[in-house]
């Protein structure tokens, strides 16, 4: 298995989301992905969920 990994919903973020939402174009809810392994956690954050960097430390709930 290449990585675990959970979604976070990311609709309920502050300006950082909507600002990212405009420019991307999305309408629907978004989620952000965020790996548990470590050398590709904050990339794929940083990329999929548009650079909100609060997002860069988030734990999943149930993940060992």
């Amino acid at each position: 298995k290449w990585a675990d990994f959970c979604l976070i919903d990311i609709t309920s973020d502050d300006l950082g989301f909507e600002a990212w939402e405009r420019s991307h174009g999305v309408q629907e809810k978004l989620f952000g992905l965020t790996f548990l392994s470590p050398d590709s956690m904050n990339k794929v954050v940083e990329t999929y969920a548009g650079g909100i960097s609060r997002w860069k430390d988030a734990t999943c709930q149930g993940s060992e």
